[in-house]
């Protein structure tokens, strides 16, 4: 996926790919809509997320 166009990636077009990853936000407890994604990932957060995403399974 590095190098490659993001239209490109897995023959996926663009509005497919924000689905993709609008889904998987919404499985891992991030409302997208809502939430501004952070400019630097601090420890605490990626705990917070990892024990998220261990709770959903």
């Amino acid at each position: 996926m590095l190098g490659q166009r993001p239209c490109e990636t897995m023959r996926q077009t663009l509005p497919e790919l924000d689905l993709a990853v609008r889904g998987w936000q919404r499985a891992n407890g991030i409302d997208p809509d809502r939430e501004t994604p952070p400019r630097a990932m601090t420890y605490s957060r990626l705990q917070e997320l990892a024990e998220r995403s261990e709770a959903n399974g």
